[in-house]
This record gives structure tokens, C-alpha cells and sequence, in this order.
């Protein structure tokens, strides 16, 4: 069917690319939206856009594995 017809197929993965970026496009506004609300409106451009890379990323964080690669600094 791809030879038969390239324009068509072509066409149709354009279309059907379209609706995973929508998505994606559409839970960094939420998290926007929901970050940036009355209680937190002085969050940094910085520290915005890190949360964002957070929240859109689908790697998963072994914070297990954070946790015990680091020192805990003891009392004095």
C-alpha cells in the first residue's frame, strides 16, 4: 500500500504525529497552570522551566538510589 500510494501515507503521518504533540503541549500548559497559581506566583522562569522538564519527561527517577549516593552531613 505504501508504494501504491506515497502522498497518502505520507499525509497520514503527519496527521496522526500531530495528536502525541498536542498532548504533550497540553500537560505542560496544565502544569503550568497549576504551578504558577495565586499561592505560588513567585516562582522563577528558571525554577518553572526545571519543573517543566520534570513533569513532560518520561524517565522515571530512582531517588532510592539519590538518596544513598549522597552524604548526609552530620550534627555537631
Amino acid at each position: 500500500m505504501l508504494d501504491k500510494y506515497p502522498k497518502l501515507h505520507n499525509f497520514a503521518l503527519k496527521v496522526t504525529s500531530m495528536f502525541g504533540s498536542t498532548y504533550i503541549c497540553e500537560c505542560a500548559f496544565s502544569t503550568v497552570k497549576m504551578l504558577k497559581s495565586k499561592k505560588r506566583n513567585r516562582l522563577s522562569q528558571e525554577a518553572l522551566k526545571s519543573n517543566l522538564c520534570i513533569v513532560t519527561t518520561e524517565m522515571e527517577a530512582d531517588t532510592v538510589a539519590f538518596v544513598n549516593d549522597h552524604i548526609t552531613q552530620c550534627s555537631h
